[in-house]
């Protein structure tokens, strides 16, 4: 039975409903709906699809479209699947079409080119021993996505952890912010696998892969911009692609810094990044620290995600069961930590803050940056924590409720 906690906040009224889109194991993707009435919060279940196949690990949205692009791992090792749907004002979900994919399709970003043409880039974590790859597919609007690349990888022996290095394992795929860049961090492979795309046809181009730490496990990478007033960020909507442009004068010096999370080290690396005038990205180490603000990480601990919110770094940790449970007969909760960006691109540790349950495999932020919504993996449920802006403070916890199964991806409707 789903459950509900409401707690009271001084906060202004955010009008409609909201809808978050809930992936989970078993099978299904929620349609939650997040209302405010005077100063609480109601997190309820509006619908559930059970239409996309094979334990749907990750979602990404096209607001421009409506379209929601569901990934299928198929933990039993088979093909994946891609499902779209097309989403309604309220958030509930129509199946549009379905497509095989390579097996253990687990993140996946959308990119453009110049002509307006859209694809997918779909991160293939593979299984136990490998198979891991990196897919592209162009996105047509009236059909099935269509694949139109398969990039497969190996590993001539595994790596500085077998057990968990035995083949290539990829785990994300995320456009760089000038929008001509795919890059996808390698658990198995101990790299940041970069590819350049084509900006005829879209296809993705083998640039030097970014080489860290033998066996670190680089799982999420997030980017930051220079905040300058010259910069405009211009982004395909719904979609983690970005472009930066100059707009009134030249381009600020400042550079972009990419920030690494590595799932089996559980460290925060941070690097900046440098675009010759020809060829592929550069990188350049600024600093590493443990994902606990170099406190003792706790045994078993693995971090999970990485996003960047204004000059805030917050990852999330799961299982290290760093604060009491946060209601009766729960488990103690993990942790979410922020690390505040400070000159040349360097952080510092902030805080360590309750997750709300176990496992937070996935969290994202709405676009006011004000609430964080948090998919609890082996807690089955989603809660939304209070995030003030001006200080990146997250807060209390203002809303809960369970979600059938392991939960895999949390994605806002905005």
């Amino acid at each position: 039975m789903l459950s509900l906690i409401l707690l009271s906040l001084g906060f202004s009224a955010i009008g409609s409903a909201t809808s978050i889109w809930v992936s989970s194991y078993a099978g299904t993707v929620s349609t939650l709906s997040l209302t405010q009435t005077n100063s609480t919060y109601q997190l309820s279940n509006s619908s559930i699809s059970y239409d996309c196949l094979s334990n749907p690990s990750w979602l990404t949205f096209n607001s421009s479209t409506r379209t929601l692009y569901c990934m299928g791992e198929n933990l039993s090792g088979g093909n994946g699947a891609l499902t779209t749907f097309t989403a309604a004002a309220n958030g509930s979900l129509v199946k549009g079409t379905q497509s095989q994919t390579i097996t253990g399709s687990v993140n996946a970003v959308q990119y453009g080119i110049p002509s307006g043409k859209t694809f997918l880039a779909i991160a293939h974590y593979g299984n136990a021993t490998g198979g891991g790859a990196l897919s592209a597919w162009a996105l047509p609007s009236a059909t099935a996505p269509i694949l139109q690349q398969s990039i497969y990888f190996s590993l001539s022996q595994p790596g500085a952890n077998p057990s968990r290095q035995a083949g290539p394992h990829p785990h994300q795929a995320i456009t760089d912010p000038s929008g001509k860049f795919v890059l996808s961090p390698d658990l198995g492979a101990d790299r940041v696998r970069v590819y350049s795309i084509n900006a005829t046809t879209g296809n993705l181009q083998k640039c030097p892969s970014l080489r860290v730490t033998p066996g670190s496990g680089p799982r999420h990478v997030a980017f930051s911009t220079p905040s300058s007033n010259v910069m405009e960020k211009r982004a395909i909507e719904g979609t983690h692609t970005q472009t930066y442009m100059n707009t009134s004068g030249p381009a600020t010096s400042a550079p972009v810094a990419m920030y690494l999370v590595s799932e089996l080290y559980n460290t925060l690396t941070g690097f900046n990044v440098t675009y010759p005038a020809r060829g592929c990205l550069k990188f350049k180490e600024i600093e590493i620290e443990n994902s606990f603000g170099n406190r003792t990480v706790p045994t078993g601990a693995a971090v999970a995600e990485v996003h960047l919110a204004g000059d805030s770094i917050i990852i999330s940790n799961r299982n290290d069961s760093s604060f009491p449970a946060v209601t009766p007969n729960a488990n103690a909760s993990d942790s979410l930590a922020t690390f505040a960006i400070t000159g040349a691109n360097k952080f510092t540790f902030q805080n360590l803050t309750p997750a709300g349950g176990s496992f937070p495999r996935s969290f994202t932020l709405n676009k006011a940056g004000d609430l964080v919504a948090v998919g609890l993996q082996t807690s089955s449920s989603v809660v939304i924590l209070e995030r003030n802006v001006t200080s990146g403070v997250i807060g209390e916890q203002v809303a809960e409720i369970g979600v059938d199964g392991e939960v895999t991806c949390v994605l806002w409707d905005e």
